[in-house]
């Protein structure tokens, strides 16, 4: 159907000055780690998919860079021209479409009931806490493991990498978005 309305918008000569955005609201797991639902903190369940058609901006690329639902909101206001309002805690990505993206957010972040979630590249780190007290956690590498399997938040090997996943779970969000080359 996606392609339907472009090509709609296209006979319209409308596509030089309409912006589509479409995303799916998260993924789903089908069984994988024993679940069967739409909300968890593994990443078949945080990642998901989006698409943009801007006027003047890239065609047919597909990038894997990190960015956050409310990252669409500012990028949307900065495809428009409109002015940015003050209270967005996102980031506008409207840079990754053009010819060369630059660098851009190490990290991503989400929540899930008790469970907080950083997201970078490589890794998926997961803290639950309970009662404001850390009850579990999980590490994974998704260039070694990207299905998710093996927990390695309780190896020695990965206590650095727990350590900087922790920091940047503190830190927030802000000091990612302001690190981003604009």
């Amino acid at each position: 159907m996606i392609g339907r309305v472009m090509t709609e918008l296209d006979r319209l000569d409308m596509r030089k000055n309409t912006i589509v955005i479409l995303w799916g609201d998260h993924g789903f797991q089908l069984g994988e780690h024993t679940l069967w639902c739409k909300h968890a903190n593994f990443n078949t369940s945080l990642n998901a998919p989006l698409m943009i058609s801007a006027p003047g901006k890239a065609k047919g690329r597909n990038l894997s860079s990190l960015v956050e639902f409310v990252d669409i909101y500012p990028t949307l206001c900065d495809l428009a021209g409109l002015d940015l309002p003050s209270h967005l805690q996102g980031t506008s990505f409207v840079s990754l479409l053009g010819k060369n993206p630059p660098a851009w957010k190490k990290a991503v972040f989400s929540r899930y009931h008790d469970g907080e979630s950083v997201r970078t590249e490589q890794y998926l780190y997961t803290r639950w806490k309970k009662g404001g007290k850390d009850i579990s956690n999980m590490l994974y590498d998704h260039n070694n493991d990207p299905m998710e399997n093996t927990n390695l938040s309780k190896r020695p090997s990965h206590a650095a990498v727990v350590a900087q996943m922790e920091t940047l779970m503190k830190n927030g969000w802000k000091p990612v978005a302001n690190a981003i080359s604009k």
